[in-house]
């Protein structure tokens, strides 16, 4: 597996953060998305690491694109909470 792209995804009940980035750490995408457009975007970029704060809905996301051949890691929310950049809801930070 070739994981030149990595994906961070904030995981939300409606709109999602994504943040798409390349080998060299440089984000080629970040922007609020709907979950359907979320998934079209993350097939663009097959077998990608993608990484999600632990939550309810994680590991749901998480199966889904394992099947799809991703490889994913899901990050303790005490972890996750040291790279926010300010409050939860005005964006995020993938490290």
């Amino acid at each position: 597996m070739n994981n030149n792209t990595t994906i961070c995804v904030d995981l939300a009940k409606e709109v999602f953060q994504v943040a798409v980035f390349n080998k060299a750490g440089k984000a080629k995408l970040n922007k609020e998305v709907s979950a359907k457009k979320m998934c079209l975007i993350i097939a663009q970029y097959p077998d990608a690491a993608i990484f999600m704060e632990a939550c309810g809905s994680a590991h749901h996301w998480a199966r889904r694109f394992t099947s799809s051949g991703h490889k994913v890691g899901l990050i303790p929310s005490h972890i996750a909470a040291k790279y926010r950049v300010s409050n939860k809801t005005y964006g995020m930070l993938c490290v």
